[in-house]
């Protein structure tokens, strides 16, 4: 289940970064506002990233966010999640901090039907985004 996690974080980026973007693939970091194409932005975390928190690939949780920011924004998420605060409003940060305490551990059958559900929604975008 390793590599099945592991590709259901790619789906998961890339729809996030390609959520965010615009109709020529142009996204803004969601924290410092510098503006790049999709592809050579990251997927980055409110809040703590390790596998097998229940906000791992949760995207009330990902925000796109240039290599920088996620860099410094793995060593501390407090701006990220001032700006989703602000975006979303103190329940909604709450609830994604008492979904972040909860662990879980999905089936093969339950990552590959996730996988096969980001996919597509990506190929959803095909049409708008590049």
């Amino acid at each position: 289940t390793a590599k099945l996690n592991e590709k259901l974080w790619q789906e998961v980026s890339e729809y996030i970064r390609k959520k965010h973007s615009d109709p020529n693939g142009w996204v803004k970091c969601y924290t410092c506002c510098n503006v790049d194409h999709w592809k050579y932005m990251d997927c980055g975390h409110a809040l703590s990233r390790t596998k097998g928190k229940a906000i791992f690939v949760d995207a009330d949780n990902l925000r796109p966010l240039c290599k920088i920011c996620n860099q410094a924004n793995d060593q501390d998420g407090e701006r990220f999640q001032q700006y989703l605060k602000a975006e979303m409003g103190t329940e909604y940060l709450e609830e994604l901090i008492n979904k972040s305490r909860t662990t879980v551990k999905r089936s093969r059958s339950e990552l590959i039907e996730m996988i096969h559900e980001y996919r597509t929604k990506i190929n959803s975008f095909q049409n708008n985004k590049p």
